[in-house]
């Protein structure tokens, strides 16, 4: 059940009042509310949105019952104890002073817990920076809510969290960056690869080469070649390693003739960690798209020189693209 941290003045017109009545929400919108003093000046120090949101909301409590910690401030630390799997950091929403939270006044609980559970909400939904790209005022009605409104919406439901995880869906880019960063933190979990030790010029397929065994181990840890053959000892280079490598080419938008050479190793040898890295960046750029791309829509694949057809989530179409500026374009 939700309380009030507020003094609460009501006016009452002497006429016609017979008995006393439980005030609907339509009255209670309507009653003056003066917040208790303590609590105003408590929020003096924090945003302006953040004051405007305990007004919004009638200076509700949401993350305490009985001035305890309740379960919805559990559920606040168990979405940002989980930030790093949709590519955001727990620490930037102070994670360990709001653990410190549960045994404190109740007041500073309420205030803090929702400050950061807006700044997460809003991270979620719009990313943490702000693109350096011009975007319609109308181009997702999502996005042009700030902070105060995103709480206002989430205080409509007894649950805050319901508000995010069952009335926010992620683009497709945005769901797919994520589940492959989960893959990659599964691996990075297990140790990650062996950098691969190569001073030769090319390995084409037929032939043997030390490299073999330690090549074969590194493509099934990325799951370009089925796991079961990642243990063969053979140093010869066959046609199915060699499509592994033509897969793992075209991945990172290389040259693809499966010919191992200097520069794929180099790409082989990148750490885990590295390529986590710039997942966690482009969940980011993907949370600057609208939420709904509409049902059929194009989508240019830059690295890949692809411009893809899309129905919903599904490939209809491609075909390949020039991408550059007007004045570096590739001559014909």
């Amino acid at each position: 059940m939700k309380t009030q941290i507020m003094s609460v003045g009501l006016i009452l017109s002497l006429a016609g009042v017979a008995h006393a009545q439980v005030p609907d929400e339509e009255t209670l919108n309507a009653t003056e509310v003066a917040a208790d003093p303590q609590l105003l000046q408590r929020l003096s120090t924090e945003p302006d949105w953040l004051q405007q949101a305990f007004k919004d909301n009638h200076y509700q409590t949401h993350w305490s019952t009985d001035s305890a910690a309740n379960q919805e401030f559990d559920s606040l630390i168990k979405h940002i104890e989980s930030a790093p799997r949709i590519g955001l950091k727990s620490e930037d929403y102070q994670l360990d002073v709001l653990k410190g939270l549960a045994d404190a006044p109740e007041m500073e609980r309420e205030v803090l817990a929702t400050k950061w559970f807006a700044e997460f909400m809003h991270d979620v939904i719009d990313g943490k920076s702000t693109p350096l790209i011009e975007l319609p005022d109308d181009y997702d009605e999502l996005h042009q809510k700030n902070r105060t409104q995103l709480l206002d919406e989430a205080f409509k439901f007894s649950h805050p969290f319901d508000y995010l995880d069952k009335h926010i869906k992620d683009n497709f880019v945005t769901r797919r960056l994520i589940n492959a960063l989960e893959r990659y933190r599964a691996m990075e979990a297990k140790g990650g690869w062996e950098p691969i030790t190569f001073n030769d010029k090319k390995v084409e397929v037929g032939d043997e080469h030390a490299i073999v065994p330690a090549l074969r181990k590194r493509l099934a840890a990325e799951r370009f070649l089925n796991g079961d053959t990642a243990n063969d000892a053979s140093l010869v280079y066959d046609a199915g390693l060699e499509e592994a490598v033509k897969k793992f080419q075209k991945s990172r938008v290389l040259h693809v003739d499966g010919v191992i050479g200097p520069q794929t190793v180099e790409h082989l040898n990148v750490p885990v960690t590295d390529l986590i890295e710039k997942l966690v960046i482009n969940i980011e750029r993907a949370r600057w798209l609208p939420h709904h791309l509409g049902d059929r829509f194009l989508f240019v694949d830059i690295a890949d020189y692809q411009l893809n057809l899309m129905e919903g989530e599904t490939l209809v179409d491609k075909i390949n693209v020039i991408v550059g500026k007007h004045w570096t374009k590739t001559p014909v």
